[in-house]
């Protein structure tokens, strides 16, 4: 549990460097637990762009923590 707990406070300090753009919906879709319409609804954008925000956001978070060995897979499953 100490563990997992550790591994989102390394997960949110990397949300926290995103552009407003990525880190916006990427935190409404997996910490609020919205769905990608209800993001789209709030954020006034069309569904495509917040996927391919959500996708491009991750891709810069993963690309950082391939050196700190943080399993993405357990908090970015959709």
């Amino acid at each position: 549990m100490e563990n997992d707990e550790k591994q989102k406070q390394v997960i949110e300090s990397y949300l926290s460097l995103l552009p407003p753009c990525y880190r916006e919906p990427i935190y409404m879709k997996i910490v609020e637990g919205l769905s990608t319409k209800e993001v789209s609804k709030i954020l006034a954008k069309p569904e495509k762009t917040i996927r391919t925000q959500i996708s491009r956001g991750l891709e810069r978070i993963k690309s950082s923590l391939k050196t700190s060995r943080v399993h993405l897979y357990e908090y970015f499953l959709f």
